[in-house]
């Protein structure tokens, strides 16, 4: 697997603050605001670099491209390698995959909580919710 050496720019604390709060009122959104995207928009504020490409704007090009993919979590692994499955090991400003209704969905983690997109808007499950772990940076 080549996953490429990221890093976190400065001030990052600041930008995560500020894409959380901007995140805050939007409702789920194929390909700019899902489970997926939230996530790959975050490691591309907090490291300057695009690591996957969004290429879907609805459930059916959403499912393709994850399946061409291998699953959401193959994905990630891609993109970001091996996770680990203890959530007790997530740093603020990482990424996650939680389990909704049976779907793995991406979140990042605040500090204190996961954030990622839900319904009607942001929403934050607890850090023991989490499933895998992605160190970012």
């Amino acid at each position: 697997m080549n996953t490429p050496m990221l890093h976190r720019l400065p001030g990052w604390e600041m930008r995560l603050a500020a894409f959380l709060e901007e995140r805050r009122p939007q409702p789920f959104a194929w390909g700019t605001n899902c489970c997926a995207s939230f996530g790959i928009e975050w490691v591309r504020i907090l490291t300057g670099e695009t690591v996957w490409q969004v290429d879907w704007t609805d459930a059916r090009g959403a499912k393709t491209a994850l399946e061409r993919a291998g699953g959401m979590r193959a994905a990630w692994e891609a993109t970001l390698g091996r996770p680990s499955q203890n959530w007790r090991e997530a740093r603020r400003g990482d990424v996650g995959l939680i389990d909704i209704d049976g779907r793995l969905c991406g979140v990042v983690c605040t500090g204190t909580t996961f954030a990622g997109p839900g319904v009607e808007k942001l929403e934050f499950p607890p850090l023991r919710d989490v499933q895998l772990v992605w160190r970012v940076g």
